[in-house]
């Protein structure tokens, strides 16, 4: 019984993750499509356009999450969650400022995208904030990247026969 429960458990946390692999990297995939359709000025399919900013934005209430349980941990007051340990191991550092630093300028970058009313706007904030963007779709991409090996490993751990 105890064994089929921590199975159960593991198979809850390799769903979770995946879930979480696949918003991450839907939301870089539609962040990198948005910037080639404005350097390539492809602007006219805006249902389209609308459809990646909000796959982008989705990754709002997530990084939002990351910053509260890296506050808690940081304080003490909570033990590392498994998502701490994705974003301190997709960084490569455990220094709080740079953590938290980093998940900021995101947050900034996604609200500055997700407020778009316009599409001029759009070409204007990927022209004029490009370093903040392509952090933003460095962080995703370092958060991709861990969450698809540590699923990986999961898996295998779960359906090694």
């Amino acid at each position: 019984m105890i064994a089929r429960r921590k199975y159960w458990e593991q198979l809850t946390e390799l769903w979770d993750l995946s879930e979480t692999a696949s918003m991450i990297s839907e939301a870089l995939l539609s962040l990198i499509t948005l910037k080639a359709f404005i350097l390539g000025e492809a602007m006219e399919d805006t249902t389209f356009i609308r459809e990646l900013l909000r796959r982008v934005s989705r990754c709002h209430n997530f990084l939002e999450k990351l910053i509260q349980e890296l506050h808690l941990y940081a304080q003490s007051k909570a033990s590392e969650s498994p998502l701490v340990s994705i974003l301190i191991e997709a960084l490569g550092t455990e220094d709080y400022e740079i953590l938290h630093s980093t998940l900021e300028k995101a947050l900034s970058s996604i609200n500055t995208i997700k407020n778009v009313s316009e599409l001029s706007e759009l070409i204007n904030i990927f022209t004029k904030k490009e370093k903040e963007i392509e952090a933003l779709k460095s962080l995703l991409e370092s958060l991709s990247e861990t969450l698809t090996k540590k699923t990986g490993k999961l898996a295998s751990e779960l359906f090694t026969f």
